[in-house]
């Protein structure tokens, strides 16, 4: 005769080997890791945005910056133009929430004269203001 648990009437077994399988499928995320992607999206005339986030168990910042980067430059190529980046934003994120970066980016011709080598300068993290003019 099988013993019942929990007033179930399971056998303890049948109740534990249970609890093993949602134990593995709830943590299965988290050992695989996730991603997300905004995909391209227009913003404008020619420019265009992409956003990636990935755990760390994923690459974290580096991966997400590696594919935004890399799905920018392709998507470009595939219509023939250069891909010039005008912001690039990694956002701070806390430990246990996924890494993120974001680019946003022209797709140019290649003779066109805005196409130019990029100039990066670090947004200011506090902007002063002065009000008694």
């Amino acid at each position: 005769m099988r013993k019942a648990v929990w007033g179930l009437g399971r056998p303890a077994q049948q109740v534990r080997r249970t609890c093993a399988r949602l134990t593995a499928i709830a943590l299965a995320p988290l050992a695989a890791g996730c991603a997300y992607s905004t995909g391209i999206l227009p913003v404008g005339p020619d420019t265009y945005t992409v956003s990636e986030q990935y755990t760390i168990a994923r690459g974290g910042n580096s991966m997400a910056e590696r594919t935004a980067l890399t799905e920018a430059n392709v998507f470009c190529e595939q219509r023939g133009r250069k891909f010039l980046p005008v912001n690039m934003t990694q956002p701070s994120a806390i430990a246990i929430s996924p890494a993120g970066y974001s680019v946003t980016f022209r797709c140019l011709s290649p003779g066109d004269p805005e196409l130019h080598r990029p100039r990066f300068e670090s947004s200011p993290n506090l902007v002063i203001e002065n009000r008694y003019r």
